[in-house]
């Protein structure tokens, strides 16, 4: 996607929350990780992709963000845990809450993570799987106090199997005030779909630069 998006002349950055230095820590602590990396950068379209989008909105506690997306995304609400959604709101596909075998496994990568990634694809997403389970972020309440202000746009893959699209569908749009816009994928549209994610988000970044 990073090439697909070079392309449009758009930089990227890579923002890298290590498990083995990060598993222990909070929101806040990830975001102020997130905002050192983005040190010196003046405008920032921020990407969270499945856990991480409970991190992103926490960030513009730290630096200011242009606008936030959320691909096949969790989301934090105010005065609650991530863990409380969970269990209560049916946050995950019920495929994905009833696996019983290990989230990182390769099996569990290709019917949940890459379901309609195909061939060399395929492959290599197998290869980027890492456990990052930072159980503060999930156990904490939220340090959001109230939802920020920032433009944000949702990402929902209508074949996603570890997001459950009708819980998405409805808390999109009272949370984040949009729709949040479907597409034809998976769990990791980046991976199988690039092109059309990078189109999105070179839409977004081209707003911004006009503005």
């Amino acid at each position: 996607m990073r090439e697909h998006l070079a392309v449009e002349g758009i930089d990227t950055v890579a923002i890298d929350l290590e498990p083995e230095k990060f598993n222990a820590s909070g929101a806040l602590e990830c975001s102020e990780k997130v905002a050192e990396t983005l040190e010196g950068i003046e405008h920032v379209v921020l990407i969270g992709t499945s856990c991480s989008g409970i991190i992103i909105p926490v960030v513009t506690m730290v630096r200011p963000i242009d606008h936030l997306v959320f691909i096949c995304a969790g989301l934090p609400e105010v005065g609650r845990t991530v863990t409380d959604q969970i269990f209560q709101d049916g946050v995950l596909h019920t495929d994905w809450m009833n696996w019983d075998g290990p989230p990182d496994s390769p099996e569990a990568a290709r019917q949940f993570m890459f379901n309609d990634c195909e061939g060399e694809v395929l492959k290599w997403s197998l290869t980027t799987v890492r456990l990052f389970l930072a159980s503060p972020v999930y156990d904490e309440i939220t340090p959001l106090t109230k939802w920020p202000d920032t433009p944000s746009t949702y990402l929902l893959g209508r074949k996603d199997r570890i997001i459950n699209q009708a819980w998405a569908r409805d808390v999109v749009p009272r949370r984040l005030g949009i729709a949040p816009t479907e597409i034809p994928t998976g769990h990791s549209p980046q991976n199988s779909q690039p092109a059309l994610v990078s189109k999105l988000l070179a839409d977004i970044a081209s707003g911004i630069i006009r503005a």
